[in-house]
């Protein structure tokens, strides 16, 4: 209950432009784990729904603030690494190399960061939807 108490919350301010509510919004609507949030019983109240987890990483990159921005691509590659029915024939699948220069373009990760982007590239890589190098 208080998982869902907390979304509401969140969404009020994902709408009102807030970046770091729309990112937490697609955390929980795509039951993601973060250093914010720990999976408890209340996470999983909130019911799964990718498409709403997609819209509101999408929301928080188009506010593009940097920090939110490279957490919600590496979310949303994620995404297609683990479900390409999804993307499948979408544009996508066709901005993976975007979405890379994007988290890696003239910025700093961190190392959890980096450990996943360079996770993402070799699965991409194995399904060869990554050639860049």
């Amino acid at each position: 209950k208080a998982g869902m108490e907390m979304l509401k919350y969140f969404e009020k301010s994902a709408s009102l432009g807030h970046p770091e509510a729309n990112y937490r919004c697609a955390l929980y609507y795509g039951h993601l784990l973060d250093n914010k949030i720990a999976m408890d019983d209340t996470f999983y109240l909130v019911p799964l729904n990718k498409v709403q987890s997609i819209k509101y990483i999408r929301k928080a990159i188009e506010i593009n603030t940097y920090k939110i921005c490279v957490d919600a691509y590496i979310v949303l590659l994620k995404y297609i690494t683990t479900d390409e029915e999804m993307f499948e024939g979408t544009s996508d699948l066709n901005q993976i190399e975007c979405y890379f220069e994007m988290i890696e373009k003239g910025r700093r990760l961190n190392d959890k960061q980096k450990g996943e982007v360079e996770e993402l590239k070799e699965i991409l890589k194995e399904k060869n939807l990554y050639k860049s190098e």
